[in-house]
Parts: structure tokens; C-alpha cells; sequence
């Protein structure tokens, strides 16, 4: 039983090593960075928070129906 605990041991390490280099990996750092940027952009425009709105409406609707609260 050890030995497979040791192996899942050493598989979870390996992985946290893996991440530990992409997490340090530059181009990886410009890309989350682009990615942030990007989606600052899309949660401050306004078209974006229009439908979102209407979104939430819609589903608030639904659960509404769903709970039998539109009677």
C-alpha cells in the first residue's frame, strides 16, 4: 500500500512542479495578463452589461416559475 501512496505521491509533486514552471513562465504571465486586460474590457462595456442584465431578469423569471412564485 505505500508503494502506491509513494506513486501518487511523487505523480502529485511532478504536477506541482509542472505548475510551479508554467506559473514562472513568462509567456505564460503576458498571456494571463492579456487575458485579465481582455476581460476588464468585456465586464465594463456597456453591451456586455446590457445582456447580462437581461440575462439575470430572465433567469430571476425563471426561478420564479420554477418555485411557483408567478402564480
Amino acid at each position: 500500500m505505500s508503494d502506491a501512496s509513494d506513486k501518487v505521491n511523487e505523480a502529485v509533486d511532478a504536477a506541482k512542479e509542472k505548475l510551479g514552471d508554467l506559473a514562472n513562465n513568462e509567456k505564460v504571465s503576458e498571456v494571463v495578463d492579456s487575458a485579465k486586460e481582455k476581460l476588464g474590457e468585456l465586464a465594463n462595456n456597456e453591451k456586455v452589461s446590457e445582456v447580462l442584465e437581461g440575462a439575470k431578469e430572465k433567469f430571476g423569471e425563471l426561478k420564479d416559475r420554477l418555485l411557483g412564485g408567478d402564480k
